[in-house]
């Protein structure tokens, strides 16, 4: 995570050299989710471009069996730039990191042996699709759908709704649609609506599909929440750590017959404790504004400070906030503005109006990164 950090300068400046350190560092403590970000650095880094490091750290994820980077390499083979097109060693690697559990070569080997080629294998690729979509692939997930569409309705409609939840633009539009035509589950325009919304957010092409759905809308038409129910089922059977605060919401959702704020926040804490970014955001709300309970500001950092590490728009804006008040952490201006330029970055307009109104000219000496990094001796982390 330090690494990450200091090469896109989240919380401090920019300083790509001694990210690389933090990183390596890691590599060699078997944190081999970092040797994807320094392949990255030296493709895509403006001043830091070098194919043979490149190719350097790519035989080293091979021979060395860094599993979760596998997929890197295989691009590498894929894209022709660094390597030229070679796909059998696309092939292999993929094949091999399959072997080591690494997700995105497990689901694209299954579509290659679901191919009706030499290779074809549709019991091992079936295989391989749902190790993939149980460990969370969102891609893989909407492989099942599509495999299991016709002859298993019910599983179909499981793996697609978990594929939508997890992110996959295809199962979106594709969930938003089977609930407009009641394919695989019942006829409801709002959840129509509701997930055309969440696609559009995603590609703007989908815009006329949604205002088509809009129309069709009766203003009289209940809520639908049908998905509760199996969102607990995927979040307490499958650990599926994004279901929580899916749940959380529809307890916070005032318009809902279960409204219950103790009930979303155990749902919240659940999550938070299993690490999923948008509970830990939401929980800290809670504990931050006093919501059904006491308001406690330094309860609430703990969470809020996770979520913001994780990239979250909205914990930021609030670190922002934390720091420029000093409630709860020493006041450090020079830090808030950080937390505000990062979270305004990813979207936060709230965090670029609070840019807007601080003075450039405001200083201040707090050891700002220290208390986000600790010392220059601790670990590095990824």
């Amino acid at each position: 995570m330090v690494g990450r950090m200091l090469r896109h300068g989240i919380g401090t400046e920019k300083n790509v050299d001694k990210a690389l350190e933090f990183l390596e560092d890691a590599v060699e403590h078997w944190h081999t989710r970092a040797a994807r970000e320094i392949v990255d650095i030296y493709m895509n880094e403006p001043g830091y471009w070098n194919h043979t490091k490149v190719r350097s750290w790519a035989f080293r994820i091979v021979s060395e069996g860094y599993g979760s980077a596998m997929d890197v390499v295989a691009d590498l083979y894929y894209e022709g730039v660094v390597f030229e097109y070679d796909e059998e060693k696309y092939l292999s690697t993929l094949e091999l990191g399959a072997i080591y559990g690494n997700h995105e070569c497990m689901h694209r080997f299954a579509e290659h042996l679901w191919e009706n080629g030499p290779d074809h294998d549709a019991e091992r690729a079936e295989e391989l699709e749902r190790g993939a979509a149980e460990g969370g692939h969102a891609g893989a997930q909407y492989g099942l759908y599509r495999l299991y569409r016709s002859s298993d309705p019910d599983e179909a409609a499981y793996w697609l709704r978990r594929s939508a939840m997890g992110g996959e633009l295809s199962a979106m539009t594709d969930l938003a649609e089977e609930y407009a035509t009641g394919g695989i589950v019942h006829v409801s325009n709002s959840m129509a609506v509701k997930w055309y919304s969440k696609a559009y957010e995603k590609d703007p092409l989908v815009q006329d599909k949604l205002e088509e759905m809009i129309a069709m809308l009766d203003p009289f038409e209940e809520p639908d929440y049908e998905d509760v129910d199996m969102l607990k089922k995927m979040a307490i059977e499958d650990d599926d750590i994004e279901s929580f605060s899916p749940v959380g919401d529809h307890y916070m959702d005032r318009d809902n017959e279960d409204f219950d704020v103790n009930i979303a926040t155990r749902w919240y804490t659940r999550g938070a404790k299993m690490g999923c970014t948008s509970c830990k955001e939401k929980l800290g709300i809670i504990m931050y504004c006093g919501i059904g309970r006491d308001a406690d500001e330094k309860g609430a950092l703990r969470y809020i400070e996770d979520a913001a590490f994780d990239r979250h728009p909205q914990a930021q804006y609030l670190m922002g906030i934390y720091y420029r008040r000093g409630k709860a952490v020493r006041k450090d201006l020079k830090m808030a503005r950080r937390w505000f330029d990062r979270a305004a970055f990813l979207g936060s307009e709230d965090a670029a109006r609070k840019l807007e109104e601080m003075e450039p000219t405001e200083e201040d000496s707090n050891e700002g990164l220290s208390a986000l990094f600790g010392s220059e001796d601790e670990e590095a982390e990824i």
